[in-house]
């Protein structure tokens, strides 16, 4: 018997009180003044188990709604990072699409501008290493790209067509120790060679020594040499140095395309046969 209480302690217990609950309803209603002696007693008894009851209730309650709020918290953060990284692909998109369209406007520009045909090239490998540039681009013998063909930027001079294979060309770049390049500086029209050694900064050598030079000077492509057509540009002067009773002087020249940032350059092909028109009939 003991046995059985004890393990049915709790049923037992809800069953007496609400027993108790329906006695003192009866009481209530046949002697009130009796019931409410007796009840004061039960409450006594019971009040506690109440009590505790309600509390059990309350730390449950809040428990669940705290639970129900992280729930949902989560649940809008995880929202609001799919909204952010969903705004933040859209704006990528937009800033490269805007890259994309100013890219356009300059090889439109560039292309109006120029007297030859533009074949557009992507480049897809770099062979920099101390004194020997060279760039790989996605155009070859198929796209009409041959040996010596110039290669240019938005910027200016790149280098030149050193290999052809049918779908890819090697460029060899201006920076290059064994390019050479025709060139003079636009404001004074002293003539020189320019010469790579391997880095942004070429020199402009067998300028003569009397020639007018002075730092910031744009230097441009002279057309001699067959390569390169004239009025190409290629850099600025950025110091003059000339040795005592020497019959040349040098000075070290920047280039306006930087080596190690190529991501797109321009084969000049055929020249417009419009254009060559238009020149005859002003040499005429």
């Amino acid at each position: 018997m003991t046995g059985f209480i004890g393990r049915h302690q709790t049923p037992l217990l809800l069953v007496s009180l609400i027993t108790i609950s329906i006695y003192l309803m009866s009481l209530d209603m046949r002697n009130p003044e009796k019931t409410l002696i007796i009840e004061k007693g039960i409450m006594a008894i019971i009040g506690p188990f109440q009590s505790a009851s309600v509390g059990v209730y309350g730390f449950f309650s809040n428990a669940i709604d705290d639970y129900i709020n992280l729930v949902n918290t989560n649940r809008d953060n995880k929202r609001l990072r799919r909204r952010v990284s969903r705004l933040e692909a859209q704006n990528t998109s937009l800033i490269e699409e805007q890259i994309q369209n100013k890219r356009l406007r300059r090889i439109v520009n560039l292309e109006e501008s120029m007297r030859y045909d533009l074949l557009v090239c992507s480049v897809i490998g770099v062979d920099p290493s101390r004194f020997f540039s060279s760039v790989f681009i996605d155009r070859g013998s198929r796209d009409g790209v041959s040996i010596n063909m110039p290669v240019t930027t938005y910027s200016g001079i790149a280098g030149k067509v050193i290999k052809v294979s049918a779908r890819t060309a090697r460029v060899q770049l201006l920076t290059d120790a064994r390019s050479s390049i025709a060139v003079l500086v636009q404001r004074s029209r002293a003539a020189g060679i320019l010469q790579g050694n391997g880095s942004n900064i070429c020199e402009m050598v067998y300028i003569d020594a009397e020639a007018d030079l002075k730092p910031g000077d744009t230097v441009i492509s002279s057309g001699f040499g067959g390569i390169f057509p004239k009025g190409l540009r290629v850099g600025k002067v950025r110091s003059v140095v000339k040795k005592k009773g020497a019959l040349t002087k040098s000075c070290s020249i920047s280039t306006f395309i930087n080596v190690l940032h190529l991501e797109e350059v321009f084969v000049l092909m055929a020249e417009r046969k419009d254009e060559l028109e238009a020149l005859k009939r002003e040499n005429w």
